[in-house]
């Protein structure tokens, strides 16, 4: 995460992935969000007593439909 904050400061416009599309700076943006999502959901989850293997079933599905991307 201390990375994709660093990123915020570098003036580029695309991202040259070792595989995939060429991203823009909007959608690391985006990425960045959903990395934070998916953090808070996970400690939430281990804060009430889920186990990693619970984890793995359950948090995908509401991210991904939290974190849909219309331009990724």
């Amino acid at each position: 995460m201390q990375t994709l904050t660093a990123l915020d400061n570098v003036d580029f416009t695309q991202i040259l992935r070792g595989h995939g599309q060429v991203l823009t700076k909007d959608q690391l943006t985006f990425f960045k969000g959903y990395l934070t999502d998916l953090i808070a959901a996970v400690k939430k989850a281990a804060a009430g007593g889920g186990s990693l293997e619970g984890m793995k079933k359950t948090l995908p599905d509401p991210l991904a439909l939290r974190s849909e991307c219309a331009h990724c």
